[in-house]
Protein backbone atom coordinates (compact mmCIF):
# COMPACT_ATOMS: atom_id res chain seq x y z
CA UNK A 1 0.00 0.00 0.00
CA UNK A 2 1.14 3.58 -1.04
CA UNK A 3 2.17 6.19 1.72
CA UNK A 4 0.49 9.37 0.81
CA UNK A 5 1.04 11.28 4.01
CA UNK A 6 3.81 12.88 6.19
CA UNK A 7 5.59 11.26 8.98
CA UNK A 8 5.31 13.32 12.08
CA UNK A 9 9.40 13.35 12.21
CA UNK A 10 9.56 14.77 8.89
CA UNK A 11 7.08 17.36 10.04
CA UNK A 12 9.24 17.97 13.03
CA UNK A 13 12.32 18.46 11.22
CA UNK A 14 10.21 20.81 8.84
CA UNK A 15 8.92 22.70 11.63
CA UNK A 16 12.64 22.85 13.05
CA UNK A 17 14.34 24.11 9.86
CA UNK A 18 11.49 26.95 9.15
CA UNK A 19 12.22 27.68 13.05
CA UNK A 20 15.81 28.12 12.42
CA UNK A 21 15.64 30.01 9.27
CA UNK A 22 12.59 32.66 11.04
CA UNK A 23 15.26 32.75 14.22
CA UNK A 24 18.58 33.85 12.07
CA UNK A 25 16.41 36.13 10.15
CA UNK A 26 14.94 38.60 13.17
CA UNK A 27 18.78 40.14 12.99
CA UNK A 28 18.20 40.92 9.46
CA UNK A 29 15.46 42.57 9.85
CA UNK A 30 15.85 44.52 12.97
CA UNK A 31 19.40 46.37 10.63
CA UNK A 32 16.59 47.01 7.90
CA UNK A 33 13.74 48.68 10.48
CA UNK A 34 17.16 50.72 11.91
CA UNK A 35 18.16 52.29 8.70
CA UNK A 36 14.82 52.95 7.63
CA UNK A 37 14.38 54.87 11.29
CA UNK A 38 17.81 56.80 9.91
CA UNK A 39 16.44 57.26 6.70
CA UNK A 40 13.65 58.35 7.73
CA UNK A 41 15.33 61.31 10.54
CA UNK A 42 17.54 62.35 7.54
CA UNK A 43 14.67 63.28 4.95
CA UNK A 44 12.52 64.68 7.88
CA UNK A 45 15.63 66.92 8.79
CA UNK A 46 16.79 67.60 5.08
CA UNK A 47 12.97 67.89 4.53
CA UNK A 48 12.77 70.85 7.15
CA UNK A 49 15.67 72.87 6.24
CA UNK A 50 14.25 72.84 2.52
CA UNK A 51 11.10 74.00 3.95
CA UNK A 52 12.24 76.74 6.23
CA UNK A 53 14.56 78.21 2.86
CA UNK A 54 11.09 78.22 0.87
CA UNK A 55 9.15 80.16 3.49
CA UNK A 56 11.87 82.47 3.70
CA UNK A 57 11.99 82.88 -0.18
CA UNK A 58 8.16 82.35 -0.44
CA UNK A 59 7.22 84.79 2.20
CA UNK A 60 10.12 87.65 1.64
CA UNK A 61 11.17 87.39 5.38
CA UNK A 62 13.94 85.57 7.84
CA UNK A 63 12.97 82.31 8.90
CA UNK A 64 14.83 81.08 12.16
CA UNK A 65 15.07 77.21 11.86
CA UNK A 66 15.72 75.63 15.81
CA UNK A 67 17.39 72.45 17.11
CA UNK A 68 16.18 71.45 20.08
CA UNK A 69 17.82 69.34 22.81
CA UNK A 70 14.91 68.10 24.18
CA UNK A 71 13.81 64.12 25.62
CA UNK A 72 12.20 62.15 22.32
CA UNK A 73 8.78 60.88 22.51
CA UNK A 74 9.95 57.78 24.27
CA UNK A 75 13.41 58.24 25.65
CA UNK A 76 14.86 58.99 28.78
CA UNK A 77 17.86 61.09 27.93
CA UNK A 78 17.88 64.21 26.38
CA UNK A 79 19.04 64.77 22.79
CA UNK A 80 19.20 67.01 20.29
CA UNK A 81 16.13 64.66 18.37
CA UNK A 82 13.46 68.09 17.33
CA UNK A 83 13.12 70.93 15.14
CA UNK A 84 10.77 73.26 14.17
CA UNK A 85 10.86 77.16 12.20
CA UNK A 86 9.68 80.60 12.72
CA UNK A 87 8.73 83.58 10.95
CA UNK A 88 10.18 86.78 12.76
CA UNK A 89 8.10 89.78 12.34
CA UNK A 90 9.44 93.48 11.67
CA UNK A 91 8.43 93.54 15.37
CA UNK A 92 11.08 91.22 16.65
CA UNK A 93 8.70 88.19 17.93
CA UNK A 94 8.53 84.72 16.30
CA UNK A 95 5.38 83.37 14.91
CA UNK A 96 6.18 79.55 14.88
CA UNK A 97 5.21 78.47 11.48
CA UNK A 98 5.33 74.59 12.30
CA UNK A 99 4.75 72.07 15.20
CA UNK A 100 8.30 70.48 16.69
CA UNK A 101 8.92 68.05 14.78
CA UNK A 102 10.77 64.79 16.53
CA UNK A 103 12.95 62.54 14.67
CA UNK A 104 12.11 58.74 14.02
CA UNK A 105 12.65 57.18 17.71
CA UNK A 106 15.81 55.40 18.09
CA UNK A 107 17.42 58.35 16.54
CA UNK A 108 19.43 61.23 17.39
CA UNK A 109 22.10 64.15 16.09
CA UNK A 110 25.91 62.94 17.34
CA UNK A 111 26.75 65.72 19.73
CA UNK A 112 30.30 64.38 19.50
CA UNK A 113 32.91 67.26 19.19
CA UNK A 114 32.93 67.59 15.39
CA UNK A 115 30.44 65.67 14.19
CA UNK A 116 27.92 68.29 14.22
CA UNK A 117 28.53 71.88 14.05
CA UNK A 118 25.00 72.74 14.01
CA UNK A 119 24.31 71.99 17.69
CA UNK A 120 25.70 72.13 20.89
CA UNK A 121 27.45 75.05 22.84
CA UNK A 122 29.65 75.85 20.50
CA UNK A 123 27.38 75.80 17.54
CA UNK A 124 25.06 78.88 16.14
CA UNK A 125 23.28 81.05 18.33
CA UNK A 126 23.01 78.97 21.70
CA UNK A 127 19.89 79.19 24.05
CA UNK A 128 20.21 77.52 27.83
CA UNK A 129 16.75 77.11 28.02
CA UNK A 130 15.22 75.39 26.38
CA UNK A 131 18.02 73.99 25.11
CA UNK A 132 18.47 74.74 21.23
CA UNK A 133 20.69 75.95 18.74
CA UNK A 134 19.29 78.01 15.56
CA UNK A 135 20.21 80.14 12.50
CA UNK A 136 18.27 81.69 10.07
CA UNK A 137 17.34 81.69 6.58
CA UNK A 138 17.34 85.31 4.69
CA UNK A 139 14.59 86.13 2.54
CA UNK A 140 17.12 85.63 -0.59
CA UNK A 141 17.51 81.95 0.34
CA UNK A 142 21.05 82.10 1.79
CA UNK A 143 21.67 81.64 6.13
CA UNK A 144 23.51 83.87 9.02
CA UNK A 145 25.81 81.08 9.34
CA UNK A 146 29.39 82.32 8.45
CA UNK A 147 30.11 81.14 4.74
CA UNK A 148 33.76 80.30 5.41
CA UNK A 149 32.79 77.40 7.72
CA UNK A 150 31.27 73.95 7.12
CA UNK A 151 27.79 73.66 8.65
CA UNK A 152 26.52 69.93 9.27
CA UNK A 153 24.49 67.79 11.71
CA UNK A 154 25.20 63.77 11.58
CA UNK A 155 21.97 61.47 12.67
CA UNK A 156 23.06 58.09 14.44
CA UNK A 157 21.55 55.86 17.10
CA UNK A 158 20.33 57.67 19.87
CA UNK A 159 22.43 55.03 22.01
CA UNK A 160 24.89 56.27 20.05
CA UNK A 161 24.79 60.39 20.01
CA UNK A 162 27.69 60.57 22.74
CA UNK A 163 30.07 58.08 21.35
CA UNK A 164 33.40 60.05 20.59
CA UNK A 165 33.49 57.64 16.95
CA UNK A 166 31.11 57.83 14.03
CA UNK A 167 29.60 54.73 14.22
CA UNK A 168 29.34 51.87 11.20
CA UNK A 169 25.83 53.41 10.61
CA UNK A 170 25.59 57.72 10.21
CA UNK A 171 23.90 59.88 7.98
CA UNK A 172 25.48 63.59 7.92
CA UNK A 173 23.41 66.43 6.26
CA UNK A 174 25.25 69.42 5.09
CA UNK A 175 23.88 72.54 4.86
CA UNK A 176 25.87 75.36 2.21
CA UNK A 177 25.43 79.12 4.06
CA UNK A 178 25.58 80.63 1.13
CA UNK A 179 23.08 79.51 -1.00
CA UNK A 180 21.14 77.43 2.09
CA UNK A 181 21.22 74.14 -0.57
CA UNK A 182 20.87 71.04 2.03
CA UNK A 183 22.82 68.03 1.04
CA UNK A 184 23.67 64.72 2.94
CA UNK A 185 25.68 61.68 3.33
CA UNK A 186 25.46 57.98 4.41
CA UNK A 187 27.52 55.41 5.56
Amino acid sequence: MKRNAFTLIELLVVVAIIGLLITSSVPAWNAIAEGNRMTSAAQSLSDGLRLARQLALAKNSPVEFRIFNTLPKDGVTSNYCAFAYYQLTESGTTNQLTRTNFLPSGTALSTAAGYSTLIGTTGPSYCASPAYNSFRFRPDGSTDLLVSSNWYVTIVRERESTNTTLPNNFITIKLDAFNGNVSFYRK
